[in-house]
């Protein structure tokens, strides 16, 4: 699993370069946010957190083992690949404001 965190990372990184060669922050922005964002909603969508109560319990229940497991072993793998784009997006956004002050 930690080859998802390290691709996370690659992409993060490729983010910051490409920021810093083009000196352009938003790209940079841009880049993490749709890498970071977008597995962190599948993996919303994955672990069933938009749904109510009932229908989490009948999906339990109608579900084998083996399906379920491996649904939550997705999900880890996309929070795995968000989490180096979601540090960055939180690191620019405290560079910035320290820098605006």
């Amino acid at each position: 699993m930690n080859i998802f965190f390290i691709s996370g990372l690659v992409v993060a990184l490729m983010a910051v370069f490409a920021g810093f060669v083009t000196t352009n922050w938003d790209i940079t922005l841009v880049i993490a946010l749709i890498a970071g964002i977008a597995p962190l909603f599948y993996a919303g969508l994955m672990s069933g957190a938009f749904v109510d109560g009932d229908r989490n319990r009948a999906n339990y229940h109608t579900q084998d083992k083996n399906e379920r497991e491996s649904r939550y072993q997705l999900m880890k793998k996309l929070l795995l690949f968000a989490s180096p784009n979601l540090i960055t997006i939180a690191l620019i956004f405290i560079v910035a404001f320290s820098m605006r002050s």
